[in-house]
This record gives C-alpha cells, structure tokens and sequence, in this order.
C-alpha cells in the first residue's frame, strides 16, 4: 500500500464517478476513472499528482452487456 501525506485535494473531472487509479509513466501521471452510467473508462493527465488534471478522453467504451466497467493500468517499462 502506498498513500500521500498532505491535505485532501478535489479533482473536477468531467463524467467522474468511482474507481480511480493512477500511475505514472514517462514522467506523467494518468488517472483513469469510471465515466458515467453505463460506466466507460476515461483518464486524465497530469505533471503532478496534485493536479492540475487535464481530462484527455475515453480509454474504453462500455464492456459488452456489463452496465459498470472498472480498470487497472500494467504496462511494461523494460
């Protein structure tokens, strides 16, 4: 488990429901949520973890005949 020390921070991002996850990569940070009901997946992008947060669009479209739709990031740094 990993957490942040500090203050709670909001992020206004269009479509946020639950289910965030971030990471980061080429030193950015992503942050991937469920978009509205039926859930899609949409992310984010940010040069800090603080925000500002800058919404980039939708990473999937709603899953099959599934109404919630929920991620996680892997990715290969090798």
């Amino acid at each position: 488990m990993v957490e942040l020390k500090g203050e709670i921070h909001i992020v206004d991002l269009p479509g946020f429901t639950e289910a965030p996850w971030i990471h980061i990569h080429s030193n950015g940070y992503y942050l991937s949520y469920a978009y509205p009901f039926p859930e899609k997946t949409a992310y984010a992008m940010s040069k800090s973890i603080t925000g500002p947060w800058e919404y980039k669009g939708i990473l999937n479209e709603r899953a099959g005949n599934c109404n919630t739709n929920h991620q996680s990031i892997i990715y290969n740094d090798f």
